[in-house]
């Protein structure tokens, strides 16, 4: 029973089940949430086992030991519970995900109910519940206790709420007539809210107090120009959190060749959060002053005729250095993606012979074809190259079957398989159907 894995969100054999294995099962199907296509699936079977678990007891003494199955209940359940019973369970009902606005508003109001006044202490205990409190509620709580919200573990549930929610923190954080104090306080993704004309009041923003906030382009623009008036070391800018969202191609070509040089490694470092635009101004920038010891990987960022300049003596640099970023995020265009896979092709020679040359493709493996996955890799790879497709966000539809035959190739049908072997595929379960991996859940 404890062994099953992600087996457990394939179990059907429910006909001698009695409450208190319901309630295992449930707790271990909080991993099945993971499992893209077949939602429907494990939602009937939580029902099913929610059903089982209640048995001869009442909602206010299971609410606890339902697990994340508690999202199944209906409106006229939670209506039913007592704010003592989610006071008492609010360790778990704060850590599930997958509520609707209407249930956490019902959840939210029996657990304020029972602790009275709205504290940092008790808002920090709602996580996933937060967005159920009212704007009105907010507003009325200290505003020590709104920062310390905001710089606690339950702000990353901040984003969750709606902009009404939002804005009445906000006008919480900056209703002083020195708003300083207040936004220089917020911290991470909420900072995104503050408007430039909050920025603008801002006196005495310098890089460091910037380094653990989300700005959105916007702000990074307006701060990184009002900082490049002032401060007397521009290169602090660049290192400085999320400011580089804010340099322009004006900016770059401004730099002159010695400072771009010295300094293109915060931009490297940063990679995630630039734009294409940004990259491809770099890749312009990088090829007018040095294109000898350009970064190949920005060869991927200028017309897809500059990848000629890649010579075979180069391909590893130029696969090490395209494989450290997504190369989504580095070329939109799909005809240019093309050919810049086409070029990773040739420098592979369609084939992958060993664990080196899956370490030096990193995140380009989320990009072979489906016919090198298919016949292109040694079976002395294939181990490090399955280990490194986990981590593939959207294998197209051709990937996904050339590895679910290799699969099929390697460990047979899925009903020879052993609960270990179910555990070490993990996030590849999801390539084979439901009927054929209900045949060993029960095993």
């Amino acid at each position: 029973m404890f062994r099953l894995g992600l087996l457990v969100c394939f179990y059907n054999d429910l006909e001698l089940l009695d409450a208190t294995v319901a309630q295992v099962l449930l707790y271990q199907m909080i991993k099945c949430s993971h499992l893209r296509g077949f939602q429907a699936g494990v939602q009937k079977l939580k029902a099913e086992l929610l059903d089982i678990a209640m048995e001869n007891q009442t909602l206010n003494e299971t609410l606890g030991s339902l697990s994340d199955a508690v999202v199944g209940l209906t409106y006229s359940q939670l209506e039913s519970l007592s704010p003592e019973a989610v006071h008492g369970a609010i360790s778990t009902l704060n850590q599930v995900s997958g509520w609707a606005k209407s249930q956490v508003i019902i959840l939210s109001a029996k657990y304020l109910a029972h602790e009275k006044v709205l504290s940092f202490y008790n808002v920090s205990q709602m996580g996933a519940l937060l967005a159920g409190v009212s704007t009105q509620a907010f507003c009325s709580m200290k505003r020590k206790d709104i920062s310390q919200v905001l710089r606690s573990a339950v702000s990353q549930y901040v984003s969750d709420l709606s902009p009404a929610q939002q804005q009445g923190i906000l006008s919480k954080m900056v209703q002083a007539e020195d708003t300083a104090p207040g936004i220089v306080e917020i911290q991470g993704t909420f900072f995104k809210e503050v408007s430039l004309f909050d920025l603008r009041r801002q006196p005495g923003f310098n890089s460091t107090v910037l380094k653990d906030k989300e700005l959105g382009r916007s702000q990074a623009l307006f701060l990184y120009e009002l900082l490049l008036k002032t401060t007397r070391r521009p290169e602090e800018l660049l290192s400085a959190g999320q400011l580089v969202k804010g340099v322009t191609c004006s900016h770059i070509d401004a730099m002159s060749t010695d400072f771009f040089l010295a300094h293109f490694q915060d931009f490297q470092n940063n990679f995630a959060l630039l734009s294409p635009y940004q990259v491809n101004c770099l890749a312009w920038k990088y090829w007018e002053v040095s294109r000898l010891s350009m970064p190949p990987f920005l060869l991927a960022a200028l017309p897809a005729h500059y990848l000629a300049s890649v010579p075979a003596s180069q391909c590893v640099p130029f696969l090490i250095s395209l494989g450290k970023s997504w190369l989504d995020s580095l070329v939109l265009d799909s005809h240019k993606k093309t050919s810049v896979l086409r070029k990773v092709q040739q420098c592979l020679d369609n084939s992958i012979a060993d664990e080196y040359t899956v370490d030096i493709m990193g995140n380009l493996l989320c990009h072979l074809p489906a016919a090198i996955i298919d016949r292109g890799i040694s079976p002395r790879a294939w181990a490090t190259a399955l280990h490194g497709l986990r981590d593939c966000p959207d294998l197209n539809p051709e990937q996904k079957a050339a590895v679910r035959l290799k699969l099929l190739g390697q460990y047979g049908l899925p009903q020879h398989w052993t609960a270990e072997t179910t555990k070490d595929l993990g996030p590849f379960l999801v390539l084979f159907s439901g009927d054929e991996l209900s045949s060993i859940a029960t095993k």
